[in-house]
């Protein structure tokens, strides 16, 4: 029979794995255990370990969401943001491990869903012909990957920063502004008067 702490150790094994989306559905499966549980045949007396265990749950799910949205899934980092609104109005004592969790992940997967906003823009600028304003996006949106201080850096490096790029030599590309100066601004390059 699955427990809560059983499908929450099911659930880190595999986001330990990368297998996010069955992480997912082990901590869901935990957290409705928790939620309907009323009796201490659970081995979760009394409220606080079953709060504790509800908190923890919500933070691993979140971790798992965000995992999965780090290739800019929109969907995947709207449910970590929920997750950790929901951690965070459990009411933990401030200074706990798990609102600092929260709080942290939650911050990645805002600053990874702006990114994912920006990147949708330059996609359907690109689709539309519009190549200098696609290219503005792709700008922004690198841009803020270089300044943001409220996110984690390691959540704003690797695939998303590469199709961005990706996305932008597309768009410069169409706008037929690569030139001999590699190094010029390429927004500049674009918006200047020839």
């Amino acid at each position: 029979m699955n427990t809560p702490t059983s499908l929450k150790a099911e659930g880190n094994a595999h986001h330990a794995a990368g297998a996010h989306d069955l992480a997912v559905a082990a901590y869901s499966q935990a957290l409705a255990l928790v939620d309907e549980s009323t009796d201490e045949e659970d081995g979760l007396p009394g409220e606080l370990p079953r709060l504790q265990l509800r908190a923890t749950l919500l933070a691993n799910r979140a971790a798992a969401h965000l995992a999965a949205g780090a290739s800019l899934c929109a969907a995947s980092l709207t449910r970590c943001i929920a997750d950790c609104d929901a951690c965070l109005a459990l009411g933990l004592v401030d200074g706990h491990p798990l609102c600092a969790k929260a709080t942290w992940r939650r911050r990645g997967a805002e600053a990874l869903l702006e990114l994912a906003v920006l990147r949708q823009a330059a996609e359907a600028q690109l689709e539309a012909g519009s190549w200098a304003d696609a290219l503005h996006s792709c700008d922004a949106a690198l841009r803020s990957c270089d300044g943001r201080t409220a996110a984690p850096a390691t959540l704003l490096r690797g695939a998303p920063v590469a199709s961005l790029e990706r996305l932008a030599g597309i768009a410069l590309c169409k706008v037929g502004r690569i030139g001999p100066d590699p190094g010029a601004d390429p927004v500049s390059a674009v918006t200047s008067p020839s």
